[in-house]
């Protein structure tokens, strides 16, 4: 018997699995591309993620500071701003709309850079936007290993981030100086008991040194 018609039968098998596979492969992509498609961005965060990607890649100290941003470079140990940061906490605290950039430089001089806004979302709530996207992952300790053992930082490394689920009613915004670790800490604290079944949690914002003021 000759052995033409098995290879061919042989092949045909083959190709259909291929095809098969390929179909099942592209149906997953174009599902997941889909859901993406299908996630709306809010206005608020449209705003604050337009308002990051708008600093330059290059943001040296000096620009940030002639910005009008709170500023913490590590790299002299010099606090810039602090006023500005103590009238949004005030303006918060009061019920006045108002926003704030906060860039934090790390030892390698890289910052990362925080939109906080107080007064979105009907008059009320926080917002925060978060871009790390300026700091090499490899040189930082956030890197965690996949269960498929790839080796990846969180997502707000390779993105700007925004949490706009901080509800006025539960959150404030807060400046803890702690002289323990010489470091200032600002963060959104809970201040009254979530109700319902969300749990929410307080959410470290920054940390600069203290007594290091410009």
């Amino acid at each position: 018997m000759s052995k033409k018609p098995t290879i061919i039968i042989g092949i045909i098998i083959t190709a259909c699995i291929i095809a098969l596979i390929t179909i099942f492969i592209l149906n997953i992509f174009m599902k997941d591309k889909k859901v993406e498609e299908e996630i709306e961005i809010s206005e608020n965060s449209e705003y604050f993620i337009n308002k990051l990607k708008e600093i330059p890649e290059e943001f040296p100290v000096e620009s940030a500071v002639n910005k009008g941003y709170f500023v913490y470079d590590a790299v002299g140990n010099k606090v810039y701003g602090k006023e500005i940061l103590d009238n949004f906490v005030s303006n918060a605290k009061n019920g006045i709309r108002d926003e704030i950039i906060i860039v934090i430089y790390n030892v390698n001089g890289n910052p990362s850079i925080y939109g906080v806004g107080y007064g979105f979302n009907n008059g009320k709530d926080y917002i925060l936007a978060k871009d790390c996207t300026r700091i090499d992952v490899f040189k930082t300790e956030m890197m965690s290993e996949t269960q498929d053992g790839i080796i990846e930082a969180p997502k707000e490394y390779y993105d700007i981030v925004v949490n706009e689920d901080i509800p006025s009613e539960y959150f404030e915004i807060n400046v803890t100086e702690d002289t323990g670790i010489d470091a200032g800490i600002i963060s959104l604290k809970l201040y009254n008991t979530p109700t319902g079944n969300k749990n929410y949690k307080n959410i470290e914002i920054a940390r600069y040194m203290l007594n290091n003021f410009n």
